[in-house]
């Protein structure tokens, strides 16, 4: 039985839970019929149990970042071999609970292109395959979410069965106090260390009965926290000591959420776990804080304790710690050096080691490479290590003080991306070609030295990498991007057509025979009601009628390029057109980029037409393909379409959404490129921050906050003379730009003559003081205008609350809608932007306050967008 830790079975029926992850890689364990499933998750701290993880190969880095990263989705285990669930998805943690002694688990590796061996990683607890061949085993190192490895031989029918088996119930006491604390004498024989035989407290003494629930050990002199206990393991470590050096260790414990004070009643000691080495280390108890001092190199592992001053009360888990021998000065004067034996900064030799295989693929010496870098294909990360010598061929060690790097040869195409581990790299394709690296040595992220540059052919494979995930986590989703295989799914030819996806933490690889694919996503299975996020790379990915909240840029990743968050709508499916990136040439030429409108909404409009001709690559040729158009201002880009069809050099039909701009940018200038294209002439477009389209013909409008108004396509604005019983016009004042804040003129609602497309542009003041005022009301009809922050109260309020100080159903006010068709009461609900008509016939009060509130573009488009 593989384990850290001593694994014992309870006799009684208890519920354990076990998370299991298979990420068994391209082309994916798949369930048949729907393309995956997935249930309710809970995050990775919640879930207790066995961890159970599946991996092609033994890489302790990458099985580590699933364990760290991904949450737990729950699943029922099986009493019995061949009678639990048969697990063939790919990248997701299983949280697996069991009734009985243990519980039973199915892996299909025939869904699987690899052949095996598998690799399968646990924590917690242990796994079993009940009749494959274990190749290996071991630990693993510096890993909190993970201990141990198994790699297994795949059996012939391709199914491996595991018995998996939690620890026991944590030492805490927390099981014993459910029993009432008087059997503990003679069932608790897990811990052979004679300070802890009643911790559990079985005296009659108060000081026993500890119910102790968090426990973590602090360095004395810097009061860093170095580890806490977690159920049955630690999580974090003692930092390794030299021999002869020591280190002082306090710790922070809190009795049933009420913290201990140590060094009284109570004191704290350390001792060796049954078994340990104890020539490693010294230990010295003060009662609030220990001593470890190292004595000799070497490993052991270390008990923390709580007594009462005769007996232990609680005991913690083993704790490993390791001491280095210590640096000796073995140069005493008299070798050639004259003491003088320090190791040089200066490459001499270094071999590049293929993880994979384990053969060295690579030699630079002498100033000269011998051998080439293994090709890089797909979503596969090739892993590379490296033994180092200087010029006088001493060995560099690397991992610690110096640490290996790679990066892109000066000049070189960057087509791919790195993740550097200090002694190993992982190495991945980002784009088609071949391309330089050169290897560098480096000291605390400073190059010292660095090799020649050596080729490595890159290539992606064609499709669209397509991702979901429940939140915006650009680290975490390039953590699939860079480590996790791509599965391969052919798009359908229209919306609805396509397969059916329900996984998130899964990158697909999409294709598709004409210009774009189709694929749903399936929101209904899962806990998280949305927005959901879509992370793609080589294409774009375009909700066919859902809304999209938000869409960026995935910024230093080299296997994502952009995200779109998307609304979840009422049947939980959201279609996608999913269209591949078109190889476009570097020196693309434009006469022209044009717009349909002279102003664009950013926190309310619809989508901007744009269009471009005159597109040409550097022969001349008419351009076809798909470019990027931009909304951009001063060298940032604040919009963009991805996946524009050229065709005949031209752009017709196009559209950016500016609303996807963010909402605190100011209103102003910007212009209309599009990406990697020099163009004559950019078109501008001036961002206002909403905009109301009109219908052909006469409107009543409002002015509800301070704004400077732009109008497109409108003939005339006009305004409702009490006196003279007729509209009369507004002026030039109204529509160059003027801010429009006077108490007047934010009572006074709008008479618009529009035309066809007509546009009223809003550039509301978000900086100005709040300028309060009130108007007269002479006896006789109004035309009034809705007046408050359009942000609150999601962009409505009564008609008592518009009307300050004036009573809607008092004697002498009389207030119709619109088209003077319905009488309106203090309770009628009004739109920010509505006008209405107050009839005034001597009423005892006659003066209407106004407010001058500043708009708040963040909480108006929150109240657009349905945000709480």
């Amino acid at each position: 039985m593989i384990a850290r830790r001593q694994q014992t079975k309870r006799q009684d029926a208890l519920t354990i839970v076990a998370v299991l992850m298979v990420a068994v890689a391209a082309g994916g364990l798949l369930a048949s019929g729907t393309v995956g499933a997935s249930d309710d998750t809970v995050p990775a701290e919640d879930a207790e149990g066995v961890i159970f993880l599946a991996e092609e190969s033994v890489d302790h880095a990458h099985a580590c970042g699933h364990g760290d990263e991904d949450p737990r989705t729950p699943l029922e285990a099986g009493d019995a071999v061949g009678e639990g669930p048969t697990l063939e998805e790919t990248h997701d943690i299983w949280n697996v609970t069991y009734v009985g002694d243990e519980g039973y688990v199915s892996v299909d590796t025939d869904a699987h292109a690899y052949d095996g061996p598998f690799t399968f990683y646990v924590a917690d607890g242990s796994a079993e395959p009940v009749d494959a061949t274990v190749l290996e085993s071991g630990e693993v190192e510096e890993c909190d979410s993970l201990d141990n490895y198994l790699e297994v031989e795949t059996p012939e029918d391709g199914t491996l069965e595991f018995e998996l088996t939690a620890d026991e119930a944590d030492e805490d006491g927390s099981d014993e106090e459910s029993d009432g604390g008087d059997e503990t004498d003679d069932t608790d024989d897990t811990n052979e260390t004679d300070e802890s035989e009643n911790k559990s407290g079985d005296s009659d003494d108060e000081t026993h009965n500890l119910d102790i629930d968090a426990f973590e050990l602090l360095d004395r002199e810097t009061n860093d926290a170095l580890a806490d206990v977690h159920d049955d393991h630690w999580h974090g470590e003692v930092p390794d000591l030299q021999a002869g050096d020591s280190i002082s260790l306090e710790a922070a414990v809190t009795d049933d959420g009420d913290e201990l004070d140590l060094g009284d009643d109570y004191h704290l000691e350390a001792a060796f776990a049954a078994g340990a080495t104890e020539s490693v280390l010294s230990l010295e108890s003060h009662g609030d804080h220990v001593t470890l001092s190292g004595d000799e190199a070497g490993e052991t592992e270390v008990v923390f304790l709580v007594s009462d001053g005769e007996e232990a009360v609680y005991e913690t888990p083993s704790l490993e710690v390791a001491v280095d021998a210590a640096d000796d000065d073995e140069s005493d004067g008299d070798d050639e050096t004259d003491g003088d034996d320090e190791q040089s900064d200066e490459l001499g030799t270094l071999e590049v080691v293929d993880r994979d295989t384990d053969a060295v693929v690579a030699t630079w010496q002498d100033g000269e490479w011998d051998g080439e870098i293994p090709d890089l294909y797909g979503g596969e990360p090739l892993v590379l290590e490296a033994t180092a010598e200087d010029d006088s061929g001493e060995e560099i060690e690397l991992g610690d003080d110096h640490e290996l790097g790679v990066s892109h040869a000066a000049g070189a195409e960057e087509l791919l991306g790195f993740d550097e581990r200090g002694d190993h790299v992982y190495v991945l394709a980002a784009g088609d070609g071949e391309t330089e690296v050169v290897f560098e040595l480096r000291e605390d992220e400073t190059v010292i030295d660095e090799t020649a540059s050596v080729a490595v052919e890159s290539e992606r494979p064609p499709g669209i990498k397509f991702l979901v995930e429940t939140e915006i986590d650009n680290s975490h989703a390039c953590f699939h991007g860079d480590y996790d295989s791509r599965t391969a799914l052919d798009g359908g030819d229209e919306p609805g057509s396509g397969p059916v996806l329900e996984d998130d933490h899964v990158i697909w690889n999409v294709t598709a025979e004409g210009e774009s694919g189709y694929v749903t996503f399936d929101t209904e299975p899962h806990w998280w009601d949305g927005p959901f996020v879509f992370y793609t790379a080589d294409g774009t990915a375009d909700p066919v009628d859902a809304e999209v909240v938000e869409r960026g840029e995935v910024d230093e990743c080299a296997t994502l390029d952009s995200y779109v968050q998307v609304e979840t709508p009422e049947d939980g499916l959201i279609d996608f057109e999913l269209r591949e990136d078109t190889e476009v040439p570097d020196d693309i030429a434009g006469e022209q980029t044009t717009v349909a409108h002279e102003f664009a909404g950013i926190v309310d409009d619809d989508p901007l037409p744009v269009s471009a001709d005159g597109l040409t690559d550097g022969d001349g040729t008419a351009l076809e393909g798909d470019v990027t158009v931009q909304v951009v201002r001063e060298d940032t880009v604040l919009a963009e379409t991805t996946g524009v069809t050229v065709e005949d050099g031209s752009i017709d039909g196009a559209t950016v959404d500016t609303t996807a701009i963010d909402p605190a940018v100011e209103p102003g200038p910007a212009t209309i490129a599009i990406d990697g294209v020099d163009t004559d002439h950019e078109a501008t477009i001036d961002l206002v921050h909403e905009v109301r389209s009109l219908e052909d013909g006469f409107s009543l409008q409002g002015i509800p906050q301070p704004a400077a108004l732009h109008t497109e396509n409108v003939s005339a604005l006009e305004r409702w003379d009490t006196e003279a019983e007729s509209y009369v016009s507004l002026g030039a004042s109204y529509d160059d730009g003027e801010v429009i804040d006077a108490a007047g003129d934010l009572h006074r609602g709008l008479y618009v003559d529009a035309d066809a497309d007509a546009r009223l542009g809003y550039d509301f003041q978000t900086d100005d003081a709040p300028a309060p005022g009130d108007v007269h009301l002479e006896d006789g009809w109004h035309l009034a205008s809705a007046n408050f922050a359009l942000g609150e109260d999601e962009g409505t309020r009564t008609l008592g609350d518009d009307l300050v100080n004036i009573d809607p159903e008092r004697d002498g006010i009389t207030v119709f809608d619109a088209q003077q068709r319905t009488q309106l009461g203090a309770g009628s609900l009004i739109s920010g932007y509505d006008a209405y008509w107050l009839y005034v016939d001597n009423p005892d009060r006659a003066d209407r306050g106004t407010i001058g509130p500043n708009y708040e573009p963040t909480d108006r488009a929150a109240a657009l967008n349905g945000a709480d």
